[in-house]
């Protein structure tokens, strides 16, 4: 796993889940995380781990902690 969180209160962990299908090339776990490090908004992160060009199958805990906000979901390449 993974975690981290910037100045604007954003802040994840993450796990690997396993998924039978691994796009190669795609971003990896550690270009995901140095892209959620710089989202600037829950939204934002949102958005970058739902991105369909990851490499394989992560959980995310995003959090928004100025406004004590998290959500848990689960994404893959392609969905």
């Amino acid at each position: 796993g993974a975690f981290g969180f910037n100045n604007d209160g954003v802040a994840f962990t993450l796990n690997w889940v396993g998924p039978t299908a691994v796009r190669c090339p795609g971003a990896g776990r550690g270009f995901l995380s140095r892209r959620l490090l710089n989202a600037p908004s829950l939204d934002a992160a949102v958005r970058v781990v739902t991105d369909a060009t990851q490499s394989a199958g992560h959980n995310y805990q995003l959090v928004d902690t100025r406004a004590a906000v998290a959500i848990n979901l689960e994404a893959a390449p392609d969905g």
